[in-house]
């Protein structure tokens, strides 16, 4: 939870009383759902991802969602095969920041 928080609170996404951050930062309901990993340094965390494998929820494509002006980001996604899907783009909650989503759909 600090990790996933920390991060959009330093990068300037979202204030720590946003309402959308109870959702970054609900890690067990995503743990409930797929598998969440976490990196260590030094015996402290810091990374995370969540994943899903065949059979959990989630799993007919990877999807990440990204901010409008991440062009760089943008690129590498397309790179590797992710496209946009502008019908699942959203609005963050209670605030005027439109989020593209880009999706990758796994094979057989």
């Amino acid at each position: 939870m600090r990790i996933t928080r920390d991060a959009y609170a330093r990068a300037g996404h979202f204030a720590a009383d946003h309402p959308y951050m109870g959702v970054l930062e609900d890690v067990e309901h995503r743990a409930a759902h797929a598998e969440v990993w976490v990196a260590e340094s030094a015996g402290k965390v810091v990374a995370a991802v969540t994943l899903t494998f065949a059979g959990q929820p989630y799993i007919g494509a990877i999807s990440i969602t990204s901010a409008t002006f991440m062009e760089r980001a943008h690129a590498l996604y397309g790179s590797l095969g992710f496209r946009r899907a502008p019908e699942r783009d959203w609005h963050v909650p209670g605030e005027d920041v439109l989020l593209w989503v880009f999706t990758l759909e796994l094979g057989g």
